[in-house]
């Protein structure tokens, strides 16, 4: 059996080897993680060392979560285009421009406000029918309908989505609905 040190050197050497398949913001990350600068890194995005994102950027490395969620995305917007957390290593030459925006509204906004995906979502589903889109796209039609409908919360009343879109729902759209629109409302689109 090896020495302590020497496996740990070996699962974090796995555990941060670059993969063209991982997403573009996967591989920043495990750049600057075996750079030793992920806290830097965050604080750079505008975190604190002590903000929960970091915990979710640690855990998303090493494979504990499966991809970031919405409102992670959504608060770090402003640094990081969207998009990169849905187009992967060996697809960054195709990676769309950076929608240009002004921001007006808090993560807490995503659950409950239609972004520019939804309208665009909604336009389509009006065009051409929500199964035939599913069916296009490969995407399960309860998943496609629960994202542009809405549940009250039974604490305040307030309206929020069923679901927010998916990473594996981002990319199957993502050739019709540019994914940085999904985090960007339409009165915040220069």
């Amino acid at each position: 059996m090896q020495d302590i040190d020497s496996f740990i050197e070996e699962v974090r050497r796995e555990k941060l080897s670059l993969n063209d398949t991982d997403p573009i913001m996967m591989q920043d990350l495990k750049k600057a993680s075996a750079s030793k600068v992920l806290t830097k890194y965050c604080e750079a995005m505008g975190f604190s060392k002590d903000d929960a994102i970091l915990n979710v950027f640690i855990r998303y490395i090493n494979g504990f979560l499966d991809s970031v969620s919405n409102v992670h995305i959504f608060r770090c917007r402003e640094k990081v285009q969207p998009s990169r957390w849905y187009y992967q290593a060996n697809e960054a030459d195709i990676l769309p421009k950076p929608v240009k925006f002004t921001p007006k509204f808090g993560p807490e906004e995503i659950l409950n406000k239609d972004s520019q995906g939804h309208v665009i979502l909604r336009k389509l589903i009006r065009q051409y029918g929500a199964d035939s889109i599913a069916d296009q796209y490969g995407i399960d039609r309860y998943k496609l309908k629960n994202t542009i409908y809405r549940r009250r919360r039974v604490t305040d009343g307030k309206q929020m989505f069923k679901a927010l879109p998916s990473y594996h729902f981002v990319r199957a759209l993502r050739d019709v609905i540019h994914p940085d629109y999904w985090y960007i409302f339409p009165e915040e689109l220069k």
